[in-house]
């Protein structure tokens, strides 16, 4: 693939089929998330496909994960916003298309920071810079 000068791999993610999974689940600093089925990225195009347009400059691709409608996906900001949703609440878009509002942020300097994807109930463990940590149901 040829890249753009300010392009970069933002995730890598293997997989033996485009039918590995339902969905891919995108995630961005400014609090975006998409939902696109896997299929839709299965290409033959040399220069691959445009996964998502951003709607503010700046805004960047933090993270990609293979769900299923049945999986909860946890956002965290850097402020310490977090936000857990089932996949089945978002609804799919197509390539190129922008995603929806995942998180809301607190103030311009506010970004999302990490995030997970949970198919079980199991507890969630946090852990910031500082070595602070907490688990949480």
């Amino acid at each position: 693939m040829n890249f753009l000068p300010d392009e970069k791999i933002a995730q890598v993610l293997t997989i033996d089929g485009y039918d590995d999974a339902p969905y891919l689940l995108l995630a961005t600093r400014q609090g975006l998330g998409k939902k696109t089925e896997l299929k839709a990225y299965d290409s033959p195009r040399q220069a691959g496909v445009i996964a998502i347009n951003f709607r503010e400059d700046g805004d960047e691709l933090i993270g990609a994960a293979l769900v299923s409608s049945e999986d909860d996906v946890l956002l965290i900001s850097r402020k310490g916003q977090a936000i857990r949703f089932r996949v089945s609440e978002v609804r799919p878009t197509g390539l190129g298309a922008g995603g929806m509002r995942a998180v809301k942020l607190q103030g311009k300097r506010d970004r999302v920071v990490g995030g997970g994807v949970s198919d079980d109930r199991a507890n969630v463990w946090v852990c910031t810079d500082t070595g602070v940590a907490k688990s949480t149901p």
